[in-house]
């Protein structure tokens, strides 16, 4: 997700770990509207920005008259014929140290694509040993997180593509669950499950059309409408995605995910997030000294970059160069803060920042890219 600096707003209902909904004070004629969903009809997302200040979580009441038992247990030939619908594409940088628990998740998928952006370790070599099945798509550069998968999603030719990146955990039955609530839901674009951090905790990672992007807030509690879900594991229709020409790739890194779904919902479909399919993100990989300080570097750079283009394609607004001077001294503030505290990683990252600033250039794609 890549949302770190920003703030929320929207206007629907949001659910508690009771159930019990919380609405925020807003007009009787905000209340006529939002998100509508029926056993009978497929959902339909009509909520629009206004003004309350947390993202909505309007809860989809489809699991009651779905046809099927809680209970259900699918056989193999069941299970088989539902993953024949879906490829996985994981695109992988400098992942070694994750294919042992990579090839765990992706062994029982059989259809599975690997874009390579260059890695400069055993990445490639390790995934061919680890998951033989998969196709090993291998990039002479680093094309970006967006541009590699696309690559992934043209020679895909299923009725879904699942995007799972290489840090992300998930089960074979919570993807199923994914498939069944797309089935249920057919005018949904894209179904993403509920996140989970390393220490097994839920991470909020979606969010309402918000003003600005913080994906913040109490967990859903049934199928949700969203208008942002993280990219860290998404189910979309191939059709879907073909229909809006995939990822933008001019954001290299960051804001990629968030454009994507603003775009599938203005011209595909709603978004939903099923809470009862989970997917563990371990987020960021092992790497320690000089790499990891370079990788939070390069974080830096391309989040602030990437920030920006967004805001200039979605809301109209270039960063001026005052903009960009007080976000570099702000920042540069910070370095020296976190340098003073020993905070190695954070203070390479805010670095990273104040160039990408300096740097910037709305509306074209980032120009400082790792190889």
């Amino acid at each position: 997700m890549h949302t770190d600096e920003a703030g929320v707003a929207g206007d629907q209902d949001f659910h508690t770990k009771s159930g019990a909904a919380h609405r925020p004070n807003q007009s009787k004629e905000a209340n006529t509207r939002g998100f509508s969903a029926t056993s009978d009809h497929p959902i339909t997302c009509t909520a629009r920005r206004r003004e309350a200040t947390y993202a909505a979580r309007a809860p989809v009441d489809s699991r009651q008259n779905d046809g099927m038992d809680s209970n259900f247990q699918p056989s193999d030939t069941h299970r088989a014929s539902a993953l024949s619908r879906v490829t996985v594409i994981c695109v992988t940088y400098n992942s070694a140290g994750r294919v042992a628990a990579l090839a765990q998740t992706l062994n029982p998928f059989p259809l599975v694509t690997v874009v390579d952006n260059a890695s400069g370790d055993r990445t490639v070599s390790e995934i061919r040993k680890a998951i033989p099945h998969a196709r090993v798509t291998e990039n002479s550069r680093n094309l970006g997180f967006g541009a590699a998968n696309n690559l992934g999603i043209r020679q895909a030719d299923t009725e879904f593509v699942m995007l799972l990146n290489p840090d992300c955990e998930i089960s074979v039955d919570a993807v199923m669950t994914m498939m069944a609530c797309a089935d249920n839901q057919r005018e949904a674009s894209l179904v993403a499950p509920q996140l989970l951090d390393r220490s097994g905790h839920v991470d909020v990672s979606y969010a309402w059309f918000p003003g600005s992007w913080n994906a913040t807030g109490p967990r859903a509690q049934g199928p949700a409408c969203v208008g942002f879900a993280s990219g860290a594991c998404l189910l979309i229709r191939t059709a879907a995605l073909r229909a809006i020409d995939g990822f933008d790739e001019k954001f290299f890194l960051y804001y990629e995910d968030t454009d994507l779904c603003i775009r599938l919902h203005k011209q595909a479909g709603p978004l939903i997030v099923e809470p009862l399919a989970e997917a563990r993100h371990i987020n960021r990989g092992s790497s320690s000294g000089i790499w990891r300080l370079r990788a939070e570097y390069l974080r830096g750079y391309h989040h602030i970059q990437s920030k920006f283009m967004f805001e200039a394609k979605h809301y109209q607004t270039q960063p001026s160069i005052w903009r960009k001077l007080r976000y570099s001294l702000l920042a540069a503030l910070e370095f020296t803060v976190r340098s003073a505290l020993l905070d190695a990683p954070r203070a390479a990252r805010v670095l990273g920042r104040v160039f990408g600033a300096i740097r910037s250039q709305p509306g074209v794609p980032n120009v400082h890219r790792p190889r």
